[in-house]
């Protein structure tokens, strides 16, 4: 019989792994509340300050996420300091079920006045959120010596801001907020690489958040290819559309393949970790302007019109992409500026930001076919790496 000294996985790869679901499905109610803003965008009023709040919720669950691997060596002690590890992302749950309504509300719906009802139940969430960040510190002892300061600062301004909340000190808590986090994560700036864990290595952790939202971008080009192989009666597409949804895909597969070698430098800052996940997120973005899931789901049929009305937006976000990727590859990469690898990304980035100012159909036409030859020239470059 197979003891637990024979296993290659180790207890602590065990217990962050449901750590891991809890963490992923707080983040797949951020990108399902922005996917449903992308979709509803004509017809839903946005709210310039909530999309703040969101934003700024998002990369405070990425400084948690950093944060907790430093827990792991003490949640295989004892059940209790898996229990409290649990706790912070629990109340980081129930905070994006105040902060983004039901999926009916946005169709018709007004953000400025959600986040007005909502607000009080926001900022109890984050009073709870800080408080159990209190209560993590006393059971494990804090990653950095300065964090018992954020964290009863924060409790005390979110107690605050719960019972006296205007628009005006609303609005200032919260680039007090932002502020604040912006100086922690810039805290947390240096990290030497190669840190392990009872076996379990800090990139490896951190790789798993990236892929959690790599896989949530690949099933939502699957959701979307599955409507419309199932509604290909009902539904007009067009080739040019089903081309562009299987080149974001292509382009998506190929970057995954080439992030591999920037380990070391997502894990040396939370700064290069946060850049790192700029590219799949802007995927994430992509993927909703191509499928309008919500729209799908409520009935909507025309995405050959949709795509023809949307392809700025889909251009600015391929842009953003490309962008990023180059950004980010060249960072975390010793090699040279001149490669050819890199004059593809740059004609790449040319080509969507062109089209984005030149509507003239052939032209976009012209970008879909040069963009499967990039990507087509890219893969045999790596193929010789």
């Amino acid at each position: 019989m197979e003891t637990s000294t024979d296993l290659t996985l180790s207890f602590a790869e065990y217990l962050v792994i449901f750590n891991t679901f809890v963490f992923g499905y707080v983040t797949t109610q951020f990108f399902t509340g922005w996917s449903s803003v992308i979709s509803h965008r004509d017809k839903l009023v946005i709210s310039v300050e909530h999309l703040t709040w969101t934003i700024f919720s998002f990369v405070l669950l990425t400084d948690i996420w950093w944060g907790s691997w430093f827990k792991t060596a003490m949640i295989v002690e004892h059940n209790y300091y898996f229990y409290v590890s649990l706790l912070s992302p629990v109340v980081f749950y129930f905070l994006t079920v105040f902060l983004f309504p039901d999926h009916g509300h946005y169709s018709e719906g007004d953000l400025i006045t959600y986040l007005q009802r909502e607000f009080k139940h926001i900022a109890l969430c984050f009073v709870l959120l800080f408080l159990s960040f209190l209560v993590g510190s006393l059971a494990f002892g804090n990653v950095m010596g300065t964090d018992v300061y954020f964290n009863v600062a924060s409790m005390l301004l979110s107690l605050l801001v719960y019972f006296y909340h205007p628009v005006w000190f609303r609005r200032l808590v919260l680039w007090l907020g932002i502020v604040s986090l912006l100086y922690h994560i810039w805290l947390r700036a240096g990290f030497d690489p190669g840190h392990t864990i009872l076996g379990f290595s800090f990139v490896e952790y951190l790789t798993v958040f990236i892929t959690f939202i790599y896989g949530f971008v690949a099933s939502r080009f699957l959701y979307g290819w599955g409507v419309l192989l199932k509604g290909y009666r009902t539904i007009p597409c067009g080739r040019e559309y089903v081309a562009w949804t299987l080149l974001a895909f292509g382009l998506m597969m190929d970057m995954w393949w080439n992030s591999w070698y920037r380990g070391a430098f997502i894990e040396r800052s939370i700064v290069n970790f946060i850049g790192a996940l700029s590219v799949p997120l802007l995927f994430y973005f992509f993927s909703a302007a191509l499928f309008p899931v919500e729209l799908l789901q409520s009935g909507f049929t025309n995405m050959k019109g949709y795509f023809e009305r949307h392809k700025v937006t889909t251009f600015l976000i391929l842009g953003l992409i490309m962008v990023s990727n180059f950004v980010i590859a060249n960072l975390a990469d010793d090699r040279e500026l001149l490669t050819a690898e890199n004059l593809l990304r740059l004609l790449a980035i040319a080509m969507a930001g062109t089209a984005i100012a030149y509507t003239a159909p052939w032209y976009h036409k012209f970008v879909l076919v040069a963009a499967w030859a990039f990507l087509i020239m890219h893969s045999v470059l790596l193929s010789w790496r």
